[in-house]
């Protein structure tokens, strides 16, 4: 008996201090992982401009 083929779409939102946001993503998927005898696969990608500044750090200028 075979298995269902299925597919799960996720958009993940890091937000967060730059450097633990920036290490987060580095170590995370990039593009496309193949796992299980090339009968499975994760594909990844950013979607928009990285990083999006929400705020600034004291003392600096505001993002434009």
């Amino acid at each position: 008996m075979s298995e269902d083929i299925v597919r799960v779409l996720r958009i993940i939102e890091y937000v967060g201090r730059r450097e633990w946001v920036e290490k987060t993503v580095a170590g995370s998927i990039h593009g496309t992982k193949v796992f299980l005898n090339k009968s499975c696969t994760i594909r990844a990608a950013t979607i928009g401009s990285y990083p999006e500044i929400l705020d600034t750090a004291v003392g600096t200028d505001k993002p434009q």
